[in-house]
């Protein structure tokens, strides 16, 4: 029997670019919602490998994945990885999608989060 891991591999083939993402989204899903950050670190920084290589460094879909390991990091309390992520997903979206668009408006509000609590560390 194949694990999720395996079939996330045997995927990344298969899927189309634009879904490519939910592959790693859900294995992250699957293990941070259980703290099992450990296990699903290896995952979205895949990801990230992944849809550069695939997608090129500057689509929306690798703003996500940064966005994403951003959050991983930050509920790590790994703030001084967590950041740089965060501001290169804001930066990618506001490039790739304009500062009004839905998903540049999440980036932002996760990063000003990020911000404010980051002042009574």
């Amino acid at each position: 029997m194949l694990n999720k891991g395996e079939i996330a591999q045997n995927l990344i083939d298969a899927v189309s670019d634009e879904n490519l993402i939910w592959i790693f989204y859900g294995l992250d899903r699957f293990y941070s919602g259980q703290g099992l950050y450990a296990l699903a670190e290896p995952w979205d920084k895949q990801c990230v490998s992944v849809l550069k290589s695939r997608l090129g460094e500057e689509h929306p879909s690798v703003a996500t994945s940064y966005n994403n390991l951003a959050g991983l990091y930050y509920s790590q309390g790994r703030y001084s990885e967590a950041e740089p992520l965060f501001q290169k997903a804001l930066q990618l979206y506001e490039q790739q999608l304009g500062v009004a668009h839905p998903e540049t408006i999440i980036v932002r509000k996760n990063y000003a989060n990020f911000l404010r609590n980051k002042q009574t560390w």
